[in-house]
């Protein structure tokens, strides 16, 4: 038999899951409104005008609690005289305490066998198992699910924990997007989540693992590239890969140079393909929009076909009340602020606000963010904030941490993140010793540790890298759009931060000269004092940096520490300033590219991109040996891929005179290397044909042409060969995603039911 306790279910939760008990048990439909304010009803069964079954639910913990409301609802149920009267309760009842609700209705129609107790409703979900499966809360939150969720390997990081996922499900509230996505998996094995920050993205992916991890499937957490997915993939068994985030904020400058896109079109096609394996990403709309522009193959129908675009359009008005309802009613809030937002039914406004959003919703109603607000006052913070969301961190960030958590937080903004807990010490040891006249503050790890904890869970998070690191990331990036605009707003502060530089890095990280969204704008003086800095430190300067590596014992990638070539930390430094008016910068530039070029210790094909931008930065304002360069760019070290062959072609807009007349004196060099490559591109993608990759191979044999005249028509016949043997199921994924329907529960007296819904969190 079933064994719940019903805790995790809202009021509203457990009164549908009664509703639907209730219809299979007595074969009837049940009315599920309520008529008017405290009339005493919540499902009824009439025939007629009389009210031939009421039946009332009430969801408590102890039976001291139920007998006083009961008291209450006696007088109501004897003036309705119903010809029968059910009450159904998540209290565990005894046969005795069922007599003392018996005579608590003494002149009601209430019957021993219609007090249904914790344990009848786990009978009747015995009884009806399909009932059971509707309503996931129930099994979600059970402790066999939460125990097999924890072991499958979700919680690879310390923020999130058992407690996280009980109080995810509780909150969840099932609308169009989950719907969709599920149709969406089943019908291609594979979905794209995409969506603004904040939406809840990642939360409606969490909940589909939940789903198939039910099933026995395995968990495969991708956190670095499409390779860890690659690694893990085994033929025989159930798997559900999760990569979050997909496109990150690294995607479109790291990953052009490992050819991501095209080894993450593969690996879907792979998926596409088997009966046991599932694919799940989530990324931010506007990066998969920027995503799609910048790499030709995400333009193709098998990125269009599985997006499942999150927005607000899904969430109808029903269903962001019942986000709201659930955030209040599982919250630590004290009743004078719950008081606040149901005074006049106002919480009808928080719905309607044309920022609502399910995060702002979440932080609105934690404990930590709202602090000592004045409880009188909450509506109105509530609203304030969803004007303008910066609010909800300036207070935060102003009121409820300490002056070192606040540098610390600043300090994570300008290494970029994730760092690792120890480079973040040392950036906020680093900034006070250089800033000690000025701020005035020492730090040791003791106090470091503390501000960790000062702001883990609000401001950060703190996730487990192997068996020891720490690495440490904002909570969303939210708080990093505030933090750049606290800087603006704040040029004594952006100063000492920039003295207190420790890392190469932070530098370039969030700061510019120009004024550009989400940088923090540094005007011409203080550009000078950091190039006369910068001209003897800028290759001794440590970086944080972290990429990837993969670890065979866990199957799977973590952290490492990164390094930056002196081309690379040349690249940067030629692109940040205005080199007219630097003229210590341009001769630190002039001088290290003469000694790149004269030790030919120039480029291979991972760093061909910061190269040619870094000609490209100073070709205008330095003498350079262009043969050289050319010589150098056209080498089988550096042309290896098609990427490659068209970065190297970039040159041609520095120097298109040079270019041209070294492309016709080592014409049969340059073809002998791109045969090289032609032949490699060809063999690579012979696996995983499918029309999209065919189409991108003929256009790169094109441009190939046409930029180099070189014969590669063979290549051209060999892959029409493969194209008669694919199937072009455009017409077939249009008609499936017609088949993909949202529903809508909306209802022309949605404002009333929701009234009705938040009534119970009256005290």
């Amino acid at each position: 038999m079933s064994s719940y306790d019903f805790a995790n279910l809202s009021p509203v939760d457990f009164e549908e899951l009664c509703r639907d008990l209730l219809q299979k048990h007595l074969g009837v439909f049940l009315e599920s409104f309520k008529e008017g304010k405290d009339q005493g009803i919540d499902l009824r069964y009439s025939k007629d005008e009389r009210n031939t079954i009421i039946i009332q639910c009430k969801r408590y913990s102890n039976i001291a609690d139920l007998k006083k409301n009961l008291k209450l609802e006696f007088k109501k149920i004897k003036i309705l005289h119903p010809q029968r009267y059910i009450l159904i309760t998540s209290v565990d009842l005894t046969p005795k305490q069922k007599a003392v609700i018996k005579n608590l209705f003494n002149g009601v129609s209430l019957r021993n066998k219609d007090i249904l107790g914790k344990k009848d409703i786990n009978n009747l979900l015995t009884q009806y198992p399909a009932v059971e499966q509707t309503h996931y809360k129930l099994w979600f939150n059970s402790t066999a699910i939460l125990e097999r969720i924890i072991n499958s390997g979700i919680i690879n990081r310390s923020d999130y924990d058992k407690e996280t996922i009980a109080r995810e499900l509780k909150i969840y509230v099932t609308n169009d997007s989950y719907k969709e996505a599920m149709n969406i998996l089943d019908t291609y094995n594979y979905v794209i989540i995409s969506g603004i920050p904040g939406i809840g993205k990642t939360t409606l992916a969490r909940i589909l693992i939940y789903n198939f991890l039910l099933s026995d499937y395995e968990l495969v957490s991708v956190s670095s590239d499409i390779e860890e997915a690659e690694k893990s993939y085994k033929p025989e068994i159930p798997q559900i890969f999760y990569y979050d985030d997909f496109l990150g904020t690294t995607f479109l400058t790291e990953y052009i140079s490992k050819n991501e896109d095209k080894r993450i079109i593969k690996f879907i096609e792979k998926i596409r393909k088997t009966k046991n394996k599932k694919l799940i990403f989530t990324t931010r709309e506007y990066i998969l929009n920027q995503a799609i522009q910048k790499f030709e193959l995400l333009k193709s129908d098998t990125i269009d076909v599985a997006k499942c675009t999150v927005d607000l359009h899904k969430y109808t008005k029903l269903v962001k009340g019942k986000i709201l309802y659930n955030h209040l009613f599982f919250s630590d809030l004290v009743t004078s602020f719950l008081n606040d937002i149901l005074k006049d039914n106002r919480f009808l406004k928080i719905i309607n606000h044309t920022n609502y959003n399910p995060r702002i919703i979440q932080y609105l109603t934690n404990n930590d963010v709202i602090g000592k607000k004045d409880c009188n006052n909450y509506f109105n913070f509530f609203i304030e904030n969803l004007a303008n969301p910066f609010h909800i961190w300036e207070y935060a960030y102003q009121s409820h941490i300490s002056p070192i958590s606040r540098y610390l937080l600043l300090l994570l903004l300008t290494l970029g993140e994730p760092v690792f807990k120890e480079d973040l010490y040392t950036a906020l040891h680093v900034f006070f010793e250089k800033n000690e006249k000025t701020i005035g503050i020492r730090v040791d790890i003791t106090e470091f540790n503390k501000c960790l904890k000062e702001c883990e869970n609000t401001f950060i998070t703190i996730e487990n890298n192997g068996s020891l690191e720490k690495i440490i990331r904002f909570q969303n990036p939210s708080i990093r759009d505030y933090l750049v605009h606290y800087l603006n707003s704040n040029s004594e502060i952006t100063n000492n931060v920039i003295n207190g530089i420790a890392f190469f890095n932070q530098y370039f990280e969030i700061f510019s000269p120009y004024s550009f969204l989400n940088k923090v704008y540094l005007n011409n003086e203080i550009c000078k004092e950091i190039s006369r800095s910068l001209c003897t430190i800028w290759y001794t300067l440590p970086v944080s940096i972290l990429g990837y590596k993969y670890d065979d014992n866990i199957h799977g990638s973590v952290r490492v520490k990164s390094t930056l070539t002196k081309i690379e930390r040349l690249e940067k430094i030629s692109g940040f300033f205005d080199l007219e008016d630097n003229m210590e910068i341009l001769e630190l530039l002039e001088n290290e590219i003469s000694i790149l070029i004269s030790s030919q210790e120039l480029i291979t094909n991972k760093n061909i991109n910061d190269y040619i931008n870094l000609i490209k930065n100073v070709e205008e304002h330095i003498a350079l040996d262009k043969l050289t360069i050319l010589e150098s760019i056209f080498s089988e070290d550096v042309i290896c891929s098609f990427d490659d062959i068209k970065e190297a072609v970039k040159i041609k807009e520095i120097f298109p005179d040079e270019y041209d007349e070294f492309k016709f004196e080592n014409k049969a060099d340059i073809d002998k290397l791109i045969e090289s490559v032609v032949d490699d591109e060809y063999y690579n993608i012979l696996p995983f044909y499918n029309k999209d990759e065919i189409d991108e191979f003929h256009n790169e044999l094109n441009n190939i042409e046409m930029e180099f005249e070189t014969d590669v028509s063979e290549y051209h016949r060999k892959i029409d060969d493969k194209l008669n043997d694919i199937v072009d199921n455009k017409d077939k994924i249009a008609k499936e995603i017609k088949k993909i329907t949202h529903s809508n529960s909306e209802s022309v007296d949605v404002d009333e039911v929701l009234i009705n819904i938040f009534n119970s969190l009256m005290h």
